[in-house]
Protein backbone atom coordinates (compact mmCIF):
# COMPACT_ATOMS: atom_id res chain seq x y z
CA UNK A 1 0.00 0.00 0.00
CA UNK A 2 1.46 3.06 -0.70
CA UNK A 3 1.50 6.10 1.11
CA UNK A 4 -0.70 8.38 -0.51
CA UNK A 5 -3.60 5.59 -0.30
CA UNK A 6 -2.48 5.14 3.44
CA UNK A 7 -3.00 8.98 4.17
CA UNK A 8 -6.44 8.72 1.94
CA UNK A 9 -7.67 5.72 4.68
CA UNK A 10 -6.29 7.70 7.46
CA UNK A 11 -7.79 11.01 6.26
CA UNK A 12 -11.24 9.02 5.54
CA UNK A 13 -11.23 7.10 9.02
CA UNK A 14 -10.60 10.38 11.42
CA UNK A 15 -13.07 12.79 9.39
CA UNK A 16 -15.90 9.64 10.21
CA UNK A 17 -14.65 9.55 13.54
CA UNK A 18 -14.40 12.68 14.74
CA UNK A 19 -17.50 14.24 12.93
CA UNK A 20 -20.11 11.32 13.30
CA UNK A 21 -19.77 12.31 16.95
CA UNK A 22 -19.87 15.78 16.54
CA UNK A 23 -22.82 16.20 14.61
CA UNK A 24 -25.04 13.75 16.42
CA UNK A 25 -24.13 16.13 19.42
CA UNK A 26 -25.08 18.88 17.61
CA UNK A 27 -28.33 17.61 16.40
CA UNK A 28 -29.29 16.59 19.24
CA UNK A 29 -28.58 19.53 21.37
CA UNK A 30 -31.21 20.84 18.61
CA UNK A 31 -33.82 18.33 19.31
CA UNK A 32 -33.56 18.62 23.16
CA UNK A 33 -33.49 22.81 22.83
CA UNK A 34 -29.96 23.16 24.23
CA UNK A 35 -28.77 24.62 20.97
CA UNK A 36 -26.24 27.60 21.88
CA UNK A 37 -23.52 29.51 20.38
CA UNK A 38 -21.33 28.50 22.79
CA UNK A 39 -21.92 25.30 22.48
CA UNK A 40 -21.35 25.07 19.12
CA UNK A 41 -18.14 26.95 19.41
CA UNK A 42 -16.88 24.63 22.03
CA UNK A 43 -17.71 21.51 20.32
CA UNK A 44 -16.61 22.73 17.00
CA UNK A 45 -13.16 24.23 17.99
CA UNK A 46 -12.65 20.51 20.15
CA UNK A 47 -13.76 18.42 16.72
CA UNK A 48 -11.06 20.30 14.98
CA UNK A 49 -8.00 19.64 17.42
CA UNK A 50 -9.27 16.64 18.02
CA UNK A 51 -9.12 15.79 14.33
CA UNK A 52 -5.55 17.71 13.42
CA UNK A 53 -4.67 15.81 16.22
CA UNK A 54 -5.43 11.83 15.51
CA UNK A 55 -4.31 12.86 11.68
CA UNK A 56 -1.38 14.33 12.53
CA UNK A 57 -0.30 11.16 14.72
CA UNK A 58 -1.77 9.07 12.53
CA UNK A 59 0.48 10.06 9.78
CA UNK A 60 3.45 10.34 11.73
CA UNK A 61 2.90 6.73 12.25
CA UNK A 62 2.03 6.56 8.12
CA UNK A 63 5.61 7.99 7.18
CA UNK A 64 7.35 5.96 9.86
CA UNK A 65 6.26 2.70 8.48
CA UNK A 66 6.68 3.90 4.33
CA UNK A 67 7.91 7.33 3.05
CA UNK A 68 6.21 9.40 0.58
CA UNK A 69 7.08 9.28 -2.53
CA UNK A 70 6.79 11.24 -5.36
CA UNK A 71 3.23 11.69 -7.34
CA UNK A 72 2.93 9.58 -10.39
CA UNK A 73 0.64 10.09 -13.08
CA UNK A 74 -1.65 7.92 -11.51
CA UNK A 75 -2.08 9.74 -8.20
CA UNK A 76 -2.45 13.02 -10.26
CA UNK A 77 -5.32 11.42 -12.06
CA UNK A 78 -7.21 9.96 -9.10
CA UNK A 79 -6.36 13.29 -7.26
CA UNK A 80 -8.24 14.74 -9.74
CA UNK A 81 -11.51 12.30 -10.05
CA UNK A 82 -11.53 13.00 -6.43
CA UNK A 83 -11.42 16.31 -6.46
CA UNK A 84 -14.13 16.18 -8.73
CA UNK A 85 -16.55 14.30 -7.19
CA UNK A 86 -16.24 16.53 -3.82
CA UNK A 87 -16.88 19.29 -5.67
CA UNK A 88 -20.16 17.40 -7.38
CA UNK A 89 -20.76 16.69 -3.19
CA UNK A 90 -20.55 19.95 -1.70
CA UNK A 91 -22.38 21.70 -4.93
CA UNK A 92 -25.38 19.44 -4.80
CA UNK A 93 -25.40 19.63 -0.65
CA UNK A 94 -25.44 23.10 -0.60
CA UNK A 95 -27.99 23.15 -3.75
CA UNK A 96 -30.15 21.12 -1.50
CA UNK A 97 -29.60 22.71 1.65
CA UNK A 98 -30.67 26.23 0.51
CA UNK A 99 -33.85 24.65 -1.37
CA UNK A 100 -34.67 23.23 2.02
CA UNK A 101 -34.22 26.58 3.58
CA UNK A 102 -36.60 28.09 1.19
CA UNK A 103 -39.22 25.18 1.30
CA UNK A 104 -38.89 24.93 5.02
CA UNK A 105 -40.57 27.61 7.05
CA UNK A 106 -38.41 28.71 9.93
CA UNK A 107 -40.77 31.28 11.46
CA UNK A 108 -41.77 29.30 14.47
CA UNK A 109 -37.95 29.45 15.97
CA UNK A 110 -35.46 32.50 16.71
CA UNK A 111 -33.29 33.91 13.62
CA UNK A 112 -30.61 33.08 15.93
CA UNK A 113 -31.25 29.53 16.02
CA UNK A 114 -32.01 28.91 12.58
CA UNK A 115 -28.65 30.29 11.75
CA UNK A 116 -27.04 27.82 14.33
CA UNK A 117 -28.86 25.14 12.44
CA UNK A 118 -28.15 26.54 8.86
CA UNK A 119 -24.20 26.90 9.92
CA UNK A 120 -24.22 22.88 10.78
CA UNK A 121 -26.00 22.10 7.59
CA UNK A 122 -23.23 23.84 5.45
CA UNK A 123 -20.77 22.25 7.77
CA UNK A 124 -22.06 18.89 6.97
CA UNK A 125 -21.88 19.62 3.28
CA UNK A 126 -18.48 20.61 3.67
CA UNK A 127 -17.43 17.31 5.84
CA UNK A 128 -19.67 15.09 3.03
CA UNK A 129 -17.40 16.70 0.22
CA UNK A 130 -14.02 15.45 2.06
CA UNK A 131 -15.45 12.31 2.59
CA UNK A 132 -16.20 11.72 -0.95
CA UNK A 133 -13.05 13.14 -1.93
CA UNK A 134 -11.11 10.37 0.42
CA UNK A 135 -13.30 7.54 -0.17
CA UNK A 136 -13.27 8.44 -3.84
CA UNK A 137 -9.24 7.83 -3.10
CA UNK A 138 -9.30 4.42 -1.32
CA UNK A 139 -11.62 3.01 -4.02
CA UNK A 140 -9.69 4.47 -6.83
CA UNK A 141 -6.33 2.84 -5.31
CA UNK A 142 -7.89 -0.05 -4.53
CA UNK A 143 -9.39 -0.75 -7.78
CA UNK A 144 -6.27 -0.20 -9.61
CA UNK A 145 -7.30 2.79 -11.35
Amino acid sequence: MSFREKSAWICLLTTLVVFIPYFSTVFGLVEGGGLTVGALVTAFAGATVFLIVLNVVAHIAAAALGRPEAADERDIAIGFTAFRNAYFTIGSSVFLVMLAAMVLDASSRSEPFVWAIASQLLLLCFVLAEVAKYLTQVICYRGGA
